[in-house]
């Protein structure tokens, strides 16, 4: 089945989640509220402690329910369409809902249009534990999920003005933080057959935040057949107990879950759920029944964003480790440097080639510049369209390339601002400013010295 997004066409079965958001579930799981606010601070996994806050708008609630399909679906839009921190998503009605999971009918257009107030209007503040993949550190950040939107009516009719239709046009702006980790390639792409078996918002909130604990907990990059989670922590990362009976809390909370638990069971995803203990030292034992969803390699998914769509770097992230991707890169750009790019018409297709067969390109063809014993050039791919337009280049790529070192040190800032003048004059390539990072205070100058020489 096919989605159009944009000016695109995707399968409808891909699905993105940003992987902090994933992690750090701000969306209530439950499907009715009357929080103003909530606080939550607790470990669950290796990555340490999870402190968030979250304060609602004076005339309505906190974010719940189906705020978390919205969510996916805006997040999901945003990486089809290769949207830009501070630039829009813009997609009809139909088709947000489509990426959220949700029914197409009148109840759910207002559903939409409630959750997305919800999510400009409220404000979460996480402490320490956002992850910002161009620098590599956490911070601390306060934000809006969703910065601005707005819908353009399209209807000739003037009783339909306003009313949402599956053709009403929305634009939306995510919040800018969350958006540069989305093009960054933190992202992980979701079972999207497994979520069009879940009918329900919590129980696609329970596998969304259980499927994120299952690879935090990995060991050398293989999940856990089993997750055992202490009830009342459990409870309280996926916002079930804020407004429960304290005293049967413990109960309360297993019975809320139970039709999740169900339906994860009767999906595939679980094998078995087991409680063990008594009251509030009660746990669950999630045992799984299938391999989970491989996630894109976020170094891969960031040296391909700076050649390929979003979309295409992602899908390829999975495939590919980020050795075999620098690799090919480096191929890539020695080839491009010789005779043989004029004979190119679609860069992006040769590279994706490449990184599939790359028996079928000899390290002689990437090594030697045009000469009369130069072997012959590999065939070229078979393409049916041109190349399209190269992938802008912009400061803030060229700052992730280079990574934090060069951010805190002060000796180091005068040659950044040098190299990414080069990146952005089209001098050199994010493969050559990776390479910068192993090199000592004088390699780089004399490198970067060698790349300010005028060409010959």
């Amino acid at each position: 089945m096919l989605l159009s997004v944009g000016n695109s066409r995707v399968m409808l079965k891909e699905r993105h989640d940003e992987l902090n958001l994933a992690r750090l579930n701000l969306v209530l799981a439950q499907n009715r509220t009357t929080l103003k606010g909530w606080r939550k601070e607790l470990a669950l996994d290796a990555l340490g402690t999870m402190t968030v806050e979250c304060t609602a708008d004076l005339n309505d609630v906190v974010p719940h329910g189906i705020d978390n399909d919205v969510l996916l679906g805006l997040i999901s839009a945003a990486v089809l369409q290769n949207t830009r921190p501070g630039g829009e998503i813009r997609i009809s009605a139909s088709e947000l809902l489509k990426l959220s999971c949700l029914p197409d009918n009148a109840r759910s257009y207002g559903e939409v249009q409630r959750a997305l107030h919800r999510l400009k209007r409220s404000t979460f503040t996480i402490t320490e534990c956002w992850y910002d993949q161009g620098k590599r550190d956490w911070r601390t950040v306060d934000f809006n999920l969703v910065a601005k939107h707005w819908q353009a009516d399209n209807t000739e009719k003037v009783e339909d003005i306003g009313r949402w239709q599956a053709k009403t046009l929305l634009v939306i702006r995510l919040d800018p933080e969350l958006m540069q980790s989305i093009r960054s390639g933190y992202v992980r792409p979701l079972d999207s057959a497994l979520l069009g078996r879940l009918k329900q918002p919590m129980s696609r909130s329970v596998y969304r935040a259980l499927s994120m604990l299952r690879t935090n907990l990995a060991e050398n990059g293989t999940p856990p057949k089993e997750v055992r989670l202490p009830l009342l922590s459990w409870a309280e990362h996926l916002g079930l107990s804020h407004q429960m009976d304290g005293r049967n809390l413990p109960s309360l909370i297993e019975r809320a879950l139970i039709p999740a638990h169900e339906a994860l069971m009767e999906s595939g995803y679980l094998a078995t759920v087991e409680t063990e203990g008594r009251g509030r030292q009660k746990t669950f034992t999630y045992t799984f029944a299938e391999e989970e969803v491989r996630m894109a390699d976020p170094e891969a998914a960031q040296l391909l964003s700076q050649y390929l769509s979003s979309k295409a770097a992602l899908e390829l992230a999975v495939q590919y480790t980020a050795a075999h991707v620098h690799q090919t890169l480096t191929r890539f750009e020695a080839l491009m440097k010789t005779a043989y790019k004029g004979k190119v018409k679609n860069r992006q297709g040769l590279l994706v080639d490449m990184l599939r067969d790359p028996d079928k390109y000899p390290v002689e063809v990437a090594e030697k510049t045009s000469s009369a014993r130069r072997p012959a050039p590999p065939p070229l791919p078979t393409a049916d369209e041109e190349d399209p337009a190269p992938v802008e280049r912009k400061p803030e790529s060229a700052l992730m390339a280079l990574g934090q070192r060069f951010e805190e040190t002060g000796a180091l800032r005068p040659l950044r601002d040098r190299a990414v003048k080069l990146y952005l004059d089209g001098r050199i390539s994010t493969l050559d400013l990776l390479q910068l990072r192993s090199l000592e205070r004088p390699q780089i100058e004399g490198q970067i010295s060698g790349w300010e020489q005028p060409t010959p």
